[in-house]
């Protein structure tokens, strides 16, 4: 029997996009279908009755692309390093930090006193703006310094895959996962969505699995799709979390241009919300629409009541029937618009989600402090809001939009690592922006390729 390369492999089993012996066992990775380990890839060679040599082939491509080394570095307040300013080295890492800021848009809001010099700069800049924050790949001296910190977030700057197999032993657990992948397009953004749906249903259970096993006992996993895949979600979804353990399908209806011709326009997303444990979500509430502009009115007539449940009117005083003017708020969200191409929040990505969006999700779903997890980070909202709600995160992206700026298309952009620059600083070209807060200091762990480490730095 002839041996059927990964690429035959691919392209004579992988079918259809709902294949259960297929995906239990493999992976997609790198533009190739792989097994996650030598026993799952006797498995797979076994049930598609192919030639065992094919292993080899497997195991030694899967082999590689693990062997990787990891830098680490850090996006660090001014303000928690003080005692380190007078002896920052303000040499070309200094000006390689004032050209990022320059070109982040963060320096324009500076005001620096005439004659300054670089030395006395650091702790100027500590004293009056205590939350900017720098990069330490320009500052290495400083880094074993900070070995010992506790960072309130970890960015990764790596395939998702790997990075979860490689460091699923020092990532912290999370109580909640919200994912928004590549949707199956079969076109290309910032990022390659060129999936059919078959590879993108083995591309998503590998890391669903993974980023399942980084959760808390009681969690949530929440995933964003649209009607491209959506049914496929689900599916997978049942698949590693169990029926029982579905909390909600969010239907986030939105306006948009563009109507299909013969169809209903298409204008809505689902975010489908699955739990680990038993924990419950803490739905927000908000007034309903018959009391829309009616409450001082009510009030100023003496027909608002209040007890501890909340304001209220009499639906029926002689029984004792009461109606509260607030109600929790549906799984349909309409209230939430998607971020027009002109918005100051928009950094240049175009599948970008609003922050409101994602602050609905992590304020039902966790409390400060916890940790969140998006292992498709994409233009960096989830750590952003999570910044800003004063929750931790892990955020892991592979494209080169997951670093401080990147191009497309000829154009430079805000990556996601500028954008928490910006964010943590408290201004830049698009802060304040969506989720209001007060910015503080804070450390951001930064874990990337060593060999990748050059390309992400020339800025």
């Amino acid at each position: 029997m002839p041996m059927l390369s990964l690429k035959d492999l691919v392209s004579k089993h992988v079918t259809s996009p709902l294949c259960p012996f297929l995906y239990r066992h493999l992976v997609y990775i790198g533009g190739n279908i792989l097994p996650p380990s030598e026993e799952d890839c006797l498995k797979a060679v076994q049930m598609l009755s192919v030639d065992i040599s094919i292993c080899k082939e497997a195991m030694s491509v899967y082999k590689q692309f693990l062997s990787v080394e990891y830098k680490k570095h850090y996006l660090i307040s001014l303000s928690l390093i003080e005692d380190s300013l007078p002896y920052l080295d303000v040499g070309d890492g200094w000006a390689r930090q004032i050209d990022l800021w320059q070109r982040l848009g963060i320096w324009k809001h500076i005001s620096m006193p005439d004659g300054i010099s670089y030395e006395d700069m650091p702790m100027y800049l500590a004293t009056h703006y205590p939350t900017l924050p720098i990069y330490t790949g320009f500052f290495q001296a400083l880094e074993e310094k900070l070995k010992d910190i506790k960072p309130h977030g970890i960015v990764v700057l790596d395939d998702n895959y790997r990075a979860m197999t490689l460091l699923k032993d020092t990532l912290p657990r999370a109580r909640m996962v919200y994912i928004d992948p590549p949707f199956a397009t079969g076109r290309a953004f910032a990022y390659d969505d060129k999936y059919t749906l078959p590879l993108w249903t083995v591309m998503m259970y590998g890391r669903m699995v993974l980023g399942k096993a980084l959760l808390k006992n009681d969690a949530f996993f929440m995933l964003h799709v649209d009607q491209r895949a959506d049914y496929i979600g689900r599916y997978l979804l049942e698949e590693i979390f169990g029926k029982g353990s579905f909390v909600n399908e969010i239907i986030w209806a939105y306006y948009s241009g563009g109507v299909p011709e013969g169809a209903y326009p298409r204008k809505h997303d689902s975010i489908y919300i699955y739990r680990q444990g038993h924990p419950t979500l803490s739905v927000p509430q908000r007034l309903k629409p018959k009391f829309q502009g009616k409450l001082e009115d009510l009030r100023a007539k003496g027909k608002l009541f209040e007890d501890d449940r909340g304001p209220y009117v009499w639906h029926n005083r002689r029984r004792g029937e009461k109606e509260y003017v607030y109600g929790p708020i549906s799984d349909v969200w309409s209230d939430i618009s998607i971020i027009n191409n002109m918005a100051k929040e928009r950094y240049g990505f175009r599948t970008q989600k609003p922050e409101a969006l994602l602050k609905r999700l992590i304020d039902s779903a966790t409390s400060e402090g916890d940790t969140l997890l998006d292992f498709f980070a994409g233009s960096g909202t989830t750590p952003a809001v999570a910044y800003k709600l004063k929750r931790r995160f892990v955020a892991i992206e592979g494209a080169p939009h997951g670093g401080f700026l990147y191009t497309h298309k000829g154009k430079v952009y805000t990556g996601m690592l500028g954008r928490l620059m910006e964010v943590i600083a408290g201004f830049g070209a698009h802060e304040p922006a969506g989720v209001e807060y007060t910015p503080y200091p804070a450390a951001v762990k930064v874990i990337v390729r060593e060999d990748a480490l050059s390309d992400f730095e020339d800025l």
